[in-house]
């Protein structure tokens, strides 16, 4: 399975301008992250003691507007990557020998309703490390000072594991939502907690979080050679897409639900084969007693039909 997830970014005729684009997105990404942190440093380093007519200087302004142009550009890269995430799930999913996807992958309408639902499930998350960072701000003074405290060391606890827990079942919402196209089909928690727990998912997720954990910190090393880090980095992350998405496919594939379906449709088919069965049986008994010249027995056009059963009187009466 691991050395499928190292083959599969180059995967297939049209891996090439993907892989490429991968590159260019992941350097812009990197860049305008350290952009982001830089100004973001500076700019609280400069107006935490500034008097209000410093506050509007030209250098404030302008570490001001390349925050937010970062920013921006941040966002709409990491939307891009999460088209390639559930164009990657989706050929996963739904082939058996898949391959990288194309370039279209990143510019697809799939990209902002993927990223919605990633926000979705951080939301809780969200939520809780905000109420730990406002109880910083609040000055409770000396008698309710321990218990803000206490509150929000609780949420940054919660908060961190709400976010844990996120990470862990986005995948498995992401590939419900690139197997059915359907937003509503991310948030079937039931199908998505079902398929979370599996051994399968579990292995596969393992995986790829220690790519994260222990192959992706070498590729930020690797930054100091400039492309090779950005190379390395996004074929990491590409090893890791397809990792999460083998694993949520395979666990949603033994989704007892599903199994159930199965077997009943295998229940049908047998009933249909048996009434089939009975039917030709018939015909042939039919044909034979033609062909002698004599008409069948009730027995032989059915052979449930016991030789004393009334049908079978009224049967022989009436021919």
């Amino acid at each position: 399975m691991f050395r499928d997830a190292l083959l599969y970014p180059l995967s297939g005729t049209a891996a090439a301008g993907s892989y490429l684009l991968g590159c260019v997105l992941r350097l812009v990404l990197t860049v305008s992250d350290l952009v982001v942190l830089f100004a973001a440093i500076t700019l609280a380093a400069e107006t935490v003691d500034a008097v209000p007519a410093d506050a509007t200087s030209p250098s404030v302004l302008t570490l001001a507007a390349a925050l937010a142009l970062s920013v921006v550009l941040s966002l709409v890269v990491r939307t891009m990557f999460r088209g390639h995430a559930v164009g990657v799930a989706r050929e996963v999913a739904g082939e058996p020998r898949p391959v990288a996807p194309s370039v279209r992958a990143f510019v697809r309408a799939d990209a902002v309703r993927s990223l919605g639902v990633v926000v979705a499930y951080l939301l809780p998350a969200l939520a809780l490390v905000g109420l730990a960072a406002l109880t910083v701000a609040i000055d409770a003074g000396e008698g309710l000072g321990a218990v803000v405290d206490t509150v929000g060391a609780l949420s940054l606890l919660f908060g961190l594991l709400a976010g844990l827990l996120a990470t862990y079942l986005v995948p498995v919402a992401t590939v419900r939502f690139a197997q059915e196209g359907d937003v509503r089909a991310a948030f079937d928690l039931s199908a998505v907690r079902a398929a979370a727990f599996t051994e399968d998912y579990v292995v596969g997720w393992a995986m790829a979080a220690g790519v994260v954990v222990v192959l992706v910190p070498i590729a930020l090393l690797l930054y100091a050679l400039l492309l090779v880090g950005v190379v390395v980095h996004f074929h990491l992350n590409v090893v890791t897409r397809y990792l999460l998405a083998r694993a949520a496919s395979a666990a949603l594939a033994d989704d007892p639900d599903e199994a159930g379906e199965g077997d009943d449709a295998d229940g049908d088919r047998e009933s249909a084969t048996e009434v089939s069965l009975d039917h030709t049986a018939s015909a042939r008994a039919a044909a034979e007693a033609d062909w002698r010249g004599s008409r069948p027995e009730p027995t032989e056009l059915d052979p449930t039909v016991a030789d004393d059963d009334p049908a079978a009187d009224e049967f022989r009466r009436r021919r």
